[in-house]
């Protein structure tokens, strides 16, 4: 199949000691290109190939012939290489770029008329009693199915676990609570005193 591209891979012209043969042979090149409006030679000494990109079909098939008959070793390549200009439609100039929306970030300092309030401390039960998780605490029993409470202190109406621990940390959970019990006994005695 006639392509515009050609691929020389005649040794004989890769060959380092025949540089000066290589040079003839890419001027001549460019002297077939001159007919057409231009021509592309890639010279890949690595891959052992020279490529040769034409204008046209008719100029590459010429050449072709003329490094046949001279006895190189040419073919041709699998796809046609058109280079053809882009066809993007490109403005003018350059539009500004479109206004983007900001993320407003608060002011350094407070306005006026500003009154800061001390924050509230967090709770004390969800954050140091266990046992304030009892409706939530569930641990596996020997049952896969079944399921029993960490802490059986609170007789409420059954809800569905939401959070599954097993055997060690729910013994954890319990003696954490005891501890906890224990120290505000002892807050409790001493503030008694």
């Amino acid at each position: 199949m006639v392509t515009n591209t050609l691929v020389v891979t005649d040794q004989y012209l890769l060959d380092q000691a025949n540089s000066d043969l290589l040079d003839e042979f890419l001027a001549s090149l460019q002297k077939w290109g001159a007919e057409d409006k231009s021509v592309s030679i890639s010279v890949l000494r690595s891959l052992r190939r020279i490529v040769i990109i034409f204008d046209t079909l008719e100029t590459a098939q010429k050449v072709y012939e003329v490094l046949q008959s001279q006895g190189f070793r040419v073919t041709y390549s699998r796809r046609n290489s058109a280079r053809s200009e882009s066809q993007l439609e490109v403005p003018a100039r350059l539009e500004p770029p479109e206004r983007r929306v900001e993320l407003q970030s608060p002011p350094p300092s407070p306005y006026l008329g500003y009154v800061q309030e001390p924050e509230e401390p967090p709770e004390l039960i969800t954050m140091t009693e266990p046992q304030s998780f009892s409706h939530l605490l569930y641990q596996p029993t020997h049952d896969e199915a079944a399921r029993e409470r960490v802490f059986s202190g609170r007789e409420e109406e059954p809800r569905v676990p939401l959070l599954i621990v097993d055997r060690e940390e729910g013994e954890a959970l319990r003696k954490r609570q005891q501890e906890i019990e224990r120290e505000k006994l002892e807050e409790y005695k001493l503030s008694e005193r």
